[in-house]
């Protein structure tokens, strides 16, 4: 495959706020051109089936699902291409690509600006990187790999994490490629009860490829770390009850100007 004779692609994504989505995702490049359908799921009680549902509605070859508040920079497209055309060379078997992720060592690798932490997270490389694990920001699969999401993973949490894990078992690969993107999220400030659940219940489901390297915390790591971790989250869901959490919309940054100031775009 070549970048002139690029296959189609369509672009899913679970919307909750309009304004973000539009400000963000929907002001992408990628959107704008003919060629790739969006895919809006609205009211799902999990990402999972979200995505199920925009994959199974999907005729295309490969899907990227992209959070709502991912802005994909102009020229996005042509790295995506360019990269698959490596993947498909090197490893044809290929199912999953993300833009930020986990090497087998526990190394971070990828590039995002995230507007949660305020800062560029990784730096620039180059040829596409193994990973034992991908952030949920965007996730780009390889639909003849035939893999699909965990209808009963519950909430909107390590999805990313579990399809890695579904290609590893069936013997295919999860790569990062360096396509940054602008994640104009808000601010984090502690894990929820949300988050342990999708955790118990992938530890649960892979013990017996434990541990599983992830972006915010190992899961089956170690058990002194992951405790220390969960009171201190749930000291903060106690402390930030009833306060403000993080920034508003106005608070945001313009993707697109972000974009350029870091030559994205």
């Amino acid at each position: 495959m070549n970048q002139g004779a690029f296959i189609l692609i369509s672009v899913v994504a679970a919307v909750n706020d309009e304004c973000i989505f539009e400000k963000n995702l929907k002001a992408s490049n990628i959107l704008s051109n003919p060629d790739v359908k969006l895919f809006k799921q609205l009211g799902f009680s999990s990402a999972s089936l979200a995505y199920n549902e925009g994959l199974k509605n999907s005729s295309c070859e490969i899907v990227i699902f992209a959070h709502q508040d991912v802005y994909f920079p102009t020229g996005w497209m042509d790295q995506l291409a360019s990269n698959i055309s490596f993947l498909n060379q090197s490893d044809p078997e290929w199912a999953v690509i993300g833009v930020y992720g986990v090497k087998p060592s526990g190394e971070h690798v990828g590039q995002a600006w995230s507007s949660g932490l305020n800062k560029l997270l990784g730096k620039p490389f180059n040829q596409p990187e193994l990973v034992d694990s991908i952030d949920e920001l965007v996730i780009i699969l390889n639909v003849n790999s035939g893999l699909s999401f965990d209808d009963k993973l519950p909430g909107f949490h390590l999805y990313a994490t579990d399809i890695v894990q579904s290609a590893n078992e069936v013997g295919k690969k999860a790569y990062v490629i360096n396509a940054p993107v602008i994640h104009n999220s808000n601010s984090v400030l502690f894990l929820d009860a949300n988050y342990y659940k999708a955790y118990s219940y992938l530890k649960h489901k892979w013990n017996k490829r434990l541990p599983i390297q992830n972006c915010i915390l190992t899961i089956g790591g170690d058990n002194i770390i992951f405790w220390k971790r969960r009171v201190k989250d749930y000291l903060k869901s106690i402390y930030y009850l009833g306060r403000k959490k993080g920034q508003t919309l106005d608070d945001r940054l313009c993707a697109q100007q972000k974009a350029r100031e870091l030559g994205f775009e």
